[in-house]
């Protein structure tokens, strides 16, 4: 498993760039399997459009769990991430995406 990426600020002081504080009472939701692969190749949402010739607003749109990819694009897309497609089909639809956990919204609070 990928570990979580570390978000980066600049510190205004010393110009560097420092890990981001957590946001207080919001988990992070996991990443859709499509941007973990696309993102272990280094490659942006448009390059990998563009290897695979769909909009890059489609791949927006896989990532965010808002479409799935048809038979043909999946096989293009296992390609170009080099990826197994069995593998990449199986994790797409074991993905199923969560709304954040806010800790001042005792609706979305875990039971005690």
């Amino acid at each position: 498993m990928i570990p979580a990426p570390v978000l980066l600020y600049g510190d205004v002081w010393s110009g560097q760039l420092c890990p981001a504080p957590p946001r207080r009472g919001v988990m992070q939701q996991p990443s859709h399997p499509i941007t973990v692969a696309r993102k272990r190749r280094k490659l942006k949402k448009v390059a990998l459009a563009g290897m695979i010739s769909v909009n890059p607003t489609t791949i927006y749109r896989w990532e965010r769990g808002l479409a799935r990819p048809q038979p043909l694009q999946l096989q293009a897309l296992a390609t170009a991430l080099q990826v197994d497609a069995d593998e990449l089909r199986a994790a797409i639809v074991g993905w199923v995406a969560q709304p954040p956990l806010d800790a001042e919204n005792p609706s979305t609070d875990p039971p005690n």
